[in-house]
């Protein structure tokens, strides 16, 4: 295991992660990669009738919308049936796809022949080609679960962490869900293509690494005081890629083909450190649920919304701040006893359901059940809390980087850091810090606040 880590550490490829298959860790768990390929470089697209091949296709659907048809569809379309393969295709025709039922429905009915009809044809399989990048591709993870078809993503741009994930982010009945899909076979991000995506992009790819620092400590923070399972070989291999992403980062601005290789690269290993670690806390946080809030918002209330990683960027500053004035503060126990002994659970429920509409409703009816709210849990925790705290802030110091370094890093290339950037109220940060322990089961930076009874004033 040392050996494939030093390995890994030196070369930085997904693909090392995928050569190793499944292996036996220190943790206590077996880890292994979903994704069967990555190949990401130049002419990276070149590779993809010898993916199918290899996968026993002799057919692709390919499912693209108006822009990604145009950044490569029409190529991979080229490429595919200059080797031989038989082709379907359906556009969306439209440049912004919701991934809602609709769109899901019309990825469905246009799949013609192959796995759709229960049957394959004798010619070979047909394989799913997802040309995009995230709403493409989570319609097509579902396409591909439903289908039992091989399936091949061609990303087009480097701007999200769920290419290698196993769950999609749909709109079912006009909320925003997790439903389990599928993880493509392989993954292929040619970067002649990635770097002629737009820039908020390019830009939503470094947000949504960024955001690893707040997710990595706040795992290991939830394994401190809630004693939730932790690995740190994953986490160091989540590292390695965000180290590899910040290096380069000053290259973003020019579009320098290491520089988007190493977001692309890092965000694939992201999927694959959430396979080995068999949930998501390797890749969110805090930081995450804010951009969920200000998500929930906009479906809700028609608030600005931006893309996710490019608000996982400005979340992770917010993140940053937080931490950075709880740990400048003396903890008062007698205090957080108190606080938890006056805390309003249904004036608390009535806001989350009034500010974030029919899913903080949703929210608010099951808040009385979570086990954050439960008084003897919370005493257990402060209890942690208190015996570990020199450890736990030791380890915000040891991993976390500073606020405004983060700022100068997002600010160079081209980065908004804050929600009024985005056309978000400054000051609605501090009612939306509160909820953020509400959107999951998860221990973050907003239930440390609760647990210790502290205040935290953003932005003075």
């Amino acid at each position: 295991m040392t050996e494939f880590y030093e390995s890994f550490a030196k070369t930085g490829r997904a693909a090392e992660l995928i050569q190793k298959g499944r292996f036996p860790c220190g943790c206590g768990r077996v880890h292994g990669a979903n994704v069967k390929e990555v190949i990401i470089g130049k002419h990276a697209l070149d590779a993809l009738p010898g993916v199918l091949g290899r996968l026993g296709a002799a057919r692709a659907y390919i499912v693209s919308d108006r822009n990604t048809e145009r950044a490569a569809g029409g190529r991979v379309a080229g490429i595919l049936d200059a080797a031989g393969f038989r082709l379907d295709r359906f556009v969306f025709d439209r440049a912004f796809v919701e991934p809602d039922e609709p769109a899901v429905g019309a990825a469905v009915l246009n799949m013609c022949g192959g796995p759709s009809s229960g049957t394959q044809p004798p010619e070979g399989k047909t394989a799913v080609v997802a040309v995009g990048s995230g709403v493409i591709n989570d319609i097509c993870k579902i396409l591909a679960h439903m289908t039992g078809a091989p399936f091949v993503t061609v990303a087009t741009a480097p701007s999200m962490d769920g290419y290698c994930s196993s769950t999609s982010s749909v709109l079912r009945g006009g909320l925003k869900v997790s439903v389990a899909s599928r993880c493509p076979d392989a993954v292929l991000g040619d970067t002649e293509i990635l770097c002629a995506a737009p820039e908020n992009s390019i830009l939503a790819g470094l947000g949504d690494m960024i955001a690893k620092y707040v997710a990595l400590f706040e795992w290991k923070l939830g394994h401190i005081v809630t004693g939730e399972y932790y690995c740190e070989l994953t986490a160091n291999l989540m590292r390695e890629a965000l180290d590899k992403v910040v290096s380069n980062a000053p290259k973003l601005k020019n579009r320098e083909p290491e520089a988007v290789e190493a977001v692309m690269e890092g965000l694939v290993i992201s999927g694959i450190a959430m396979d080995y670690a068999g949930i998501s806390r390797p890749a969110s946080g805090i930081e995450h649920y804010f951009s969920h809030i200000w998500d929930m918002r906009g479906v809700s209330f028609g608030t600005p919304v931006a893309l996710h990683g490019i608000q996982c960027g400005i979340g992770t500053v917010l993140a940053l701040e937080g931490y950075e004035k709880l740990f400048a503060q003396k903890p008062d126990f007698e205090r957080a006893k108190r606080a938890h002994d006056s805390f309003d659970i249904d004036a608390h429920a009535k806001k989350i359901a009034e500010r974030l509409g029919p899913g903080g409703a949703l929210i608010a009816s099951e808040i009385k059940n979570r086990r954050l709210y439960d008084p003897a849990y919370t005493a257990e925790r402060l209890r942690k809390i208190e015996e570990n705290y020199r450890e736990i802030k030791d380890e915000a110091e040891k991993t976390l980087p500073s606020r405004d370094e983060t700022v100068r890093l997002l600010k160079g290339a081209g980065a908004p850091v804050r929600p009024s950037e985005i056309g978000l109220p400054d000051n609605e940060i501090p009612v939306d810090f509160t909820m953020t322990r509400d959107i999951r089961d998860k221990y973050i930076l907003s239930s440390l606040v609760y647990d210790l009874g502290a205040q935290i004033e953003f932005g003075v």
